[in-house]
C-alpha cells in the first residue's frame, strides 16, 4: 500500500537548491568590432538570460540583425529583447523565434552613434547537458546602413537538473521518498521518509544522477546518470546497490518512467537527432520509439490503467501537454496555456486527471486537468518554481517539488 505526504514549501525547497549563475564569455573580434555571448546556466523546466554584447567603436554602430541555431533539444528560447542605446529603448524590425527548427531571427535598430550594442535571450532548459547557441550571421551598420560586421560567435549553456520527486511505499518498511539533490556537490539520488528523516544517499558518482522513479512493486528504482560520458538509463536496487545499466548509446538518454506493470520503461532520447519518446523492456532491451515530431518531445508519464502515455512537446511552439496511445498512436494535444510551457504531468490514480506544472514569465504555478469534466483548475498561487508532481493512491492529495513566490 502506497502512503503519501503533503510536503510544505521549505522542506520541498530543501530537497534541490539551484547552482548560481556562472557567466563566461566566447568572443570575436571583427574589423574592431567584437561580440560576445555569455555562457549561462539554466535548470530544467526553469529559464535563464543569455546576455550578448556588440562592442562598437564609439558612435559607429545603429544596428544590427543577428541569426542564431541552437540545440532545439535541450533548451527552447522564449523571448528575446534588446537595448536601452544611450538610454533609449531601439525599435525592433524583426523577431522570429523558430523551437521546431531551432533558429532565432532577430532585427533591431537604434540611434545612430550608440556605441555598444545589447540583446539577450530568455532560455528555457528542457533536458540536462551542454547546449550550444551558434551565431549563423551577424550584420552590423552604422547610421547610413553600411555593413559593419557580417559574423560572429556563440556560446554554450548548461542545462542542470532541477530534481524530481517519486514516491513509493515498500510494505516492509513503510513508505519513502526519492529525489535528487546537490547538497555534496553535484546531482545525486537519494531518498528519505515521508516526514524527511532518515536521509540516505542512493548514488555516489561525480558525474550527475537524476530523474529517480520507483517501479510500482518498489523493488527497483530507475535514474539516469553521465556516469560514462553522456547520460544513459540506469536501474538499481531500492538500497543503492546492483547498479545496472540499461541504455548504451551516444546519444543522451533520460528521464525513465515505468509501466503500471513493472515490464516496461519510457524514457526521452535524442538518438535519432531531436528528443522523442522511446519505450523498453525494463531490462533495456528492445528500445521502440512511440514518437517522430521535429520539435521536442518529454517527460513521459505511464497511465496507471497502462493505456495511455502522457508527456510534453514544443511541437505547437510553446511546452505543451499532450497524450497518446500506449504504442505511440492517436497522439492529442490536451492543454493551450497560451505562451506558457507546460512540464511534468503526472497521473491520478483513475487515470481521468493529471496534474501538471505551468511556467509563465518566471512564476510558475499547479494545475489539475480533468479530461471527463474538460476542465483546467489551478492549485497554487506564483511559485518562484515548480517541479514533478505525484498523487495520493486515493486522488485526494498531489505532492509536488517547489518553492513558494516572493
Amino acid at each position: 500500500m502506497m502512503r503519501y505526504f503533503r510536503y510544505s514549501s521549505l522542506v520541498l525547497l530543501a530537497l534541490m537548491l539551484a547552482a548560481p549563475l556562472m557567466p563566461t564569455g566566447i568572443s570575436q573580434a571583427q574589423g574592431g568590432i567584437t561580440v560576445t555571448l555569455a555562457a549561462a546556466e539554466v535548470g530544467v523546466a526553469e529559464t535563464a538570460i543569455v546576455e550578448a554584447r556588440i562592442a562598437c567603436p564609439a558612435g559607429s554602430c545603429a544596428g544590427f540583425t543577428v541569426a542564431l541555431n541552437f540545440d532545439r533539444s535541450m533548451i527552447r528560447i522564449l523571448n528575446t529583447t534588446a537595448g536601452p542605446f544611450l538610454g533609449e529603448q531601439p525599435l525592433e524590425s524583426e523577431k522570429t523565434i523558430d523551437n521546431a527548427q531551432g533558429i532565432v531571427r532577430y532585427a533591431v535598430s537604434g540611434a545612430a552613434g550608440s556605441g555598444d550594442l545589447l540583446f539577450s535571450l530568455e532560455v528555457g532548459g528542457l533536458i540536462p547537458g551542454t547546449a550550444a547557441i551558434n551565431v549563423a550571421s551577424l550584420e552590423v551598420t552604422d547610421a547610413n546602413g553600411a555593413l559593419l560586421v557580417s559574423s560572429g560567435t556563440g556560446a554554450d549553456v548548461n542545462v542542470i537538473e532541477t530534481g524530481k520527486i517519486a514516491f513509493f511505499s515498500p510494505p516492509a518498511n513503510g513508505w519513502e521518498v526519492a529525489f535528487t539533490t546537490e547538497r555534496d556537490g553535484n546531482p545525486e539520488v537519494y531518498a528519505a521518509a515521508g516526514d524527511g528523516s532518515a536521509v540516505r544517499r542512493l548514488t555516489d558518482n561525480p558525474a550527475l544522477d537524476g530523474g529517480p522513479t520507483w517501479s510500482p512493486d518498489g523493488g527497483r528504482l530507475a535514474f539516469h546518470s553521465a556516469r560514462d560520458g553522456n547520460l544513459e538509463i540506469y536501474m538499481m536496487d531500492p538500497d543503492g546497490g546492483n547498479v545496472q545499466r540499461l541504455t548504451d548509446n551516444p546519444a543522451s538518454d533520460s528521464d525513465p518512467a515505468w509501466s503500471p506493470d513493472n515490464t516496461r520503461l519510457l524514457f526521452v532520447s535524442d538518438r535519432d537527432g531531436n528528443s522523442e519518446i522511446y519505450v523498453m523492456n525494463a531490462d533495456g532491451s528492445d528500445p521502440l520509439r512511440l514518437t517522430e515530431d521535429p520539435a521536442v518531445d518529454t517527460y513521459p508519464a505511464w497511465s496507471p490503467d497502462g493505456t495511455e502515455i502522457a508527456f510534453t512537446s514544443s511541437r505547437s511552439g510553446a511546452a505543451e501537454l499532450y497524450v497518446m496511445n500506449a504504442d505511440g498512436s492517436n497522439v492529442r494535444k490536451l492543454t493551450n496555456f497560451f505562451g506558457a510551457n507546460g512540464w511534468y504531468a503526472s497521473w491520478a490514480p483513475d487515470s481521468a486527471q493529471l496534474a501538471v506544472s505551468v511556467e509563465r514569465d518566471g512564476a510558475a504555478d499547479m494545475y489539475r486537468l480533468d479530461r471527463q469534466a474538460n476542465d483546467v483548475i489551478q492549485l497554487t498561487e506564483k511559485s518562484d518554481w515548480l517541479a514533478s508532481s505525484d498523487w495520493s493512491p486515493d486522488g485526494g492529495w498531489i505532492a509536488y517539488l517547489g518553492a513558494p513566490g516572493g
